[in-house]
């Protein structure tokens, strides 16, 4: 009884991390275009905006793609989780409390 309860809770754990998912995936749009957006910026030889907190666009680019890996990274556990849920799930299918 005890360990269908710890995987139940666990399971709302891991249900909870994949509800991020779509909202993950909207930051790493939102990178992808900051990105595009300072490259075009860089072309066209216009100064970095007032108040920038990067010394470069360089600079710029490198953390928006830093946050942007990160992001990735967050996707690539959510896909793991969804591979315990569904482990999880069978667990507790083949495995009915007493």
């Amino acid at each position: 009884m005890a360990v269908q309860t710890t995987v139940k809770k666990e399971l709302e754990s891991l249900r909870n991390s994949v509800k991020r998912e779509a909202s993950i995936k909207s930051n790493i749009f939102d990178c992808k275009a900051v990105v595009t957006h300072i490259q075009c910026m860089q072309d066209d030889s216009t100064p970095l905006p007032e108040g920038c907190p990067h010394e470069s666009y360089e600079a710029w680019k490198e953390a928006v793609e830093k946050e942007k890996k990160g992001y990735e990274s967050q996707l690539l556990t959510i896909a793991k989780n969804k591979d315990l849920i569904t482990a999880y799930e069978k667990y507790l299918e083949d495995n009915p409390a007493v």
